[in-house]
């Protein structure tokens, strides 16, 4: 490990605590959430303002025959415009986290 230094991709990917964990730790692209933000709005935006979209970190590894992969994904209720939802604890639930679930999540 001592040759994979800070600054190399592999030193990277080991300083941050593994694939995933780097994964994690980064942030989206704007422009990368705001196109996939832009099509939720197009598919669900006529729903109900308490009607949350359910993400789920799941991939098609799950579908693989003989993988038993019960359990190993994340789900996450997101919002289109949390900001009109009754519970202001609920005023966080943006579609933001959700998207990084799912999209963070299938790397396990």
């Amino acid at each position: 490990m001592a040759r994979h230094q800070p600054g190399s991709p592999l030193g990277e990917v080991l300083a941050a605590g593994g694939v995933r964990a780097l994964i994690e730790s980064r942030p989206i692209a704007p422009t990368t959430m705001a196109e996939i933000a832009a099509e939720l709005s197009r598919t669900y935006d006529q729903y109900d303002t308490t009607t949350g979209l359910r993400f789920r970190s799941s991939s098609s590894v799950e579908d693989i025959e003989g993988f038993n992969g019960a359990g190993l994904y994340t789900s996450y209720t997101g919002y289109l415009h949390p900001e009109l939802l009754d519970d202001p604890d609920d005023h966080d639930a943006t579609i933001e986290p959700s998207k990084s679930v799912g999209w963070r999540g299938s790397i396990t």
